[in-house]
């Protein structure tokens, strides 16, 4: 693995004319710079869809959005020959996501024994610079942990709950009808085991009235365990919620 002598940098070549579906490594470049590996190159103001890393060898290799939203995800192809990524893109400011070899110092930092089956995911939150850690499976599911709070063991467990009989449970909440206490209430997390994976959106009814809805997918067996806590995170505040189960 590569040790991070020096951070990489990043150039804007914005006014140039290259073709970028036709160069493939700085030799293609006509500048004087000197460009080192895990280096970025932009070629667009616009978005990071014309954005190249330096590779081995001065290979460009394109800036591959997997999210399609016009992020910056530092690719396996440049970070597993690194030992300590986070650290080598510190100057970069603009990363969304990058993907880390078992290796990788910061895994180790947190994990310790890492399980190099898994595929690991650094993101980067754009506002507070928190960090999170998405894991994706062999089977190909994938979790988000707080990477701080988050052991080896809790992902294990996850991934051999996901390999169990699924159920979805989708928690309805009337937000419109609520105080400015119950809804500050909402706004906190709750902790969920580690074999449940949850997701948030708004949505109008037919009256326009505002929907909370949380989608809680997990193990079919563990389904009276997340309807208890749910009933004992809301019973509190005394906030009414309905919900619907169905197995995928």
């Amino acid at each position: 693995m590569i040790k991070n002598s020096e951070y990489a940098q990043e150039y804007e070549l914005i006014n140039s004319k290259y073709d970028t579906t036709i160069i493939s490594n700085i030799s293609d470049l006509i500048n004087s710079q000197k460009y080192n590996y895990g280096d970025l190159i932009h070629f667009s103001f616009i978005n990071y869809l014309e954005s190249f890393f330096v590779g081995k060898d001065g290979k460009l290799i394109r800036n591959n959005d997997i999210t399609e939203e016009g992020n910056l995800i530092i690719p396996y192809e440049i970070t597993r020959h690194l030992d300590d990524a986070l650290e080598k893109y510190k100057l970069i400011k603009g990363w969304y996501m990058m993907e880390l070899d078992h290796r990788d110092k910061t895994l180790l930092k947190y994990l310790k024994n890492v399980n190099k089956n898994y595929l690991y995911y650094i993101i980067q939150n754009y506002y507070n610079k928190d960090l999170a850690l998405k894991v994706l499976f062999p089977n190909n599911n994938y979790r988000v942990f707080e990477i701080q709070k988050t052991s080896m063991d809790d992902i294990d467990k996850f991934y051999k709950g996901s390999l169990l009989p699924q159920i979805k449970i989708t928690v309805i909440l009337e937000i419109n009808k609520y105080s400015k206490e119950k809804i500050e209430y909402l706004r906190k997390k709750m902790i969920l085991p580690n074999v449940w994976t949850r997701t948030l959106q708004y949505l109008y009814d037919e009256n326009e009235f505002l929907r909370k809805c949380i989608e809680f997918i997990g193990p079919e067996k563990e389904k009276k365990n997340l309807i208890s806590l749910l009933n004992s995170y809301f019973s509190p505040k005394n906030i009414l919620f309905t919900y619907e189960i169905q197995n995928i």
